[in-house]
């Protein structure tokens, strides 16, 4: 640097030199400015010349510099472009070490807290099922009593309890136990009841827990099957009881509950040809009393009887 720039102020000293025999005043100033400035740098050269041979050089030291920069460089291409961003990445990764680092303590954190949560679980299951038992031989005894009145004399319900995998709803299996007739086994009732013994049965369990049903409506199918007189009478009762809070679709051949009803829908089949259509038709007034009165054999006496019938509503 110091032969470069000396170099430059020997051009510069001769283009002056030229200059004064043009313009003496202003070349002869500027020379000795000149004149002052080498001086300088020939002393400033001198001086860094000395502060040089004083200073210790680590080669080594220097050669990791340079590849540590050279690792920095790298990582603000890949990573950055800045070096925050760098940094920010580096304590992304630092988690993801620790991570790995504490697996096992971690692993066996989430084991203690599973088998806590499995205590806690299984402790409440016991509490539900045991409350589950004593709610089913209730339900049970009182919807035996409903049967009674229903015409299934020597029927037989239980709720049976089986252990299940624990769920959202506990750790039980819930199933109806039905008997229809003395010495049959009980067994599921989705198995073995008919459509009228399933409509009873639905009919007591709907009487039963009626306060803490929330079914708004209910349909029942061939209800009146094999009963009549006094029976059918109760039948009706019941799902007159029912029909206060909820909206109750019965299917029946039976006048008694039939009238019980405050609106009709006849049900009937009609040949067309080769066709068989079936028909459905809401009734009027008239047409309850018709029908009921059929219900009752026909005749002018079975119609009074179907209008009085009609009339207790």
């Amino acid at each position: 640097c110091e032969d470069s720039i000396q170099n430059r102020l020997g051009m510069v000293r001769r283009l002056l030199i030229d200059m004064e025999k043009c313009d003496p005043g202003n070349a002869g100033r500027f020379l000795r400015e000149l004149e002052t400035v080498s001086e300088t740098v020939s002393n400033l050269s001198g001086s860094l010349s000395d502060y040089a041979s004083e200073v210790e050089i680590d080669e080594g030291e220097f050669q990791r510099m340079e590849e540590r920069l050279h690792v920095l460089q790298t990582l603000k291409r890949r990573y950055g472009p800045t070096l925050e961003e760098v940094l920010k990445h580096l304590e992304v990764l630092q988690h993801r070490i620790d991570a790995y680092d504490n697996a096992e303590q971690r692993r066996q954190e989430f084991d203690r807290r599973e088998d806590e949560l499995r205590a806690k679980l299984n402790q409440a299951n016991a509490v539900l099922s045991g409350k589950r038992a004593a709610a089913g031989e209730l339900i049970a005894r009182k919807t035996v009593s409903e049967l009674r009145k229903l015409g299934l004399k020597k029927a037989e319900f239980s709720v049976k309890l089986r252990a299940a995998e624990p769920g959202p709803d506990g750790a039980d299996f819930v199933e109806f136990m039905f008997s229809a007739n003395p010495g049959v086994p009980a067994m599921p009732l989705r198995e073995v009841a008919s459509s009228g013994e399933l409509s009873r049965v639905m009919l007591a369990l709907k009487t039963v827990l009626a306060e803490a049903d929330f079914i708004p409506i209910l349909i029942f199918d061939e209800i009146d099957a094999n009963i009549g007189g006094e029976t059918a009478v109760r039948v009706a009762d019941e799902i007159a009881l029912l029909a206060k809070d909820k909206q109750i679709l019965c299917i029946s051949h039976l006048p008694q509950i039939a009238s019980r009803a405050n609106t009709h829908f006849k049900v009937y089949k009609e040949s067309q040809g080769k066709v068989t259509c079936t028909h459905i038709q809401q009734l009027e007034p008239a047409g309850r009393v018709q029908e009921i009165a059929r219900m009752l054999g026909g005749g002018t006496e079975a119609e009074k009887l179907a209008a009085n019938m009609l009339s207790r509503q």
